[in-house]
């Protein structure tokens, strides 16, 4: 048995957040907290084939993306990412925000978009320009 304590992680920093791994497996599989500080961002992603299971750790409200549904997640809240789906994690709050993420599938199979989270759901959503303004919790769906 390993136990991980959060604050004795090796942490490495990628682009605008950091990732801290607690397995990697032999096969397709891999599991990490993922940190995005204030004003920051993970993603957009789109992975081909593989499946990411992301449980709310640590939020002040930032926004979670899964397609074109936008989510503003509690702690032990667990939201999957389906193959082909666009995810990731945007921090328009004032506090660092965690999440436990599992992979299931090829590393690097999540490419990431070459377009804002506010250009993809403009395109995907296009009746409803207003739409990151008004999300909500999703808790008692």
């Amino acid at each position: 048995m390993k136990v991980f304590e959060v604050e004795k992680a090796d942490w490495v920093e990628v682009g605008g957040h950091a990732e801290a791994e607690l397995h990697k497996a032999e096969g397709p599989a891999r599991v990490w907290i993922l940190r995005v500080p204030p004003a920051a961002s993970y993603g957009p992603l789109q992975a081909a084939s593989s499946h990411h299971v992301l449980v709310c750790q640590h939020t002040a409200g930032a926004r979670l993306h899964l397609g074109a549904r936008v989510f503003r997640p509690l702690p032990g809240q667990v939201f999957e990412s389906e193959p082909g789906e666009v995810f990731g994690v945007v921090n328009d709050t004032r506090q660092e925000v965690r999440f436990l993420v599992a992979r299931f599938g090829p590393e690097g199979d999540a490419v990431p978009l070459e377009q804002t989270f506010e250009q993809y759901l403009a395109q995907v959503r296009p009746d409803e320009p207003d739409l990151l303004s008004t999300t909500s919790n999703p808790a008692g769906h």
